[in-house]
């Protein structure tokens, strides 16, 4: 079916699809129990997800009121 690579980048474009629809800014704690209630994705690869896709630019975290949010960068809404 999906190769590694196949599936780490579908795995991508699902968070930054996530994130772009919500649109508010999510905890990892609500991102993963949305992904998780829905079954879209294991813990362990989500947040292996959620580390690539800071690193490469697509989503940045914000610290406000003692918690840290993720939000689409300029780069991930141009991606989704």
């Amino acid at each position: 079916m999906f190769d590694d690579k196949s599936k780490s980048a579908l795995n991508k474009l699902i968070v930054l699809h996530i994130l772009d629809k919500i649109e508010i800014p999510l905890t990892n704690t609500q991102l993963t129990n949305i992904v998780l209630e829905n079954n879209i994705i294991n813990y362990f690869s989500l947040q292996e997800c959620l580390s690539e896709l800071e690193a490469s630019d697509l989503v940045k975290l914000e610290e406000s009121q003692e918690k840290t949010t993720y939000q689409l960068s300029e780069a991930g809404l141009r991606t989704v």
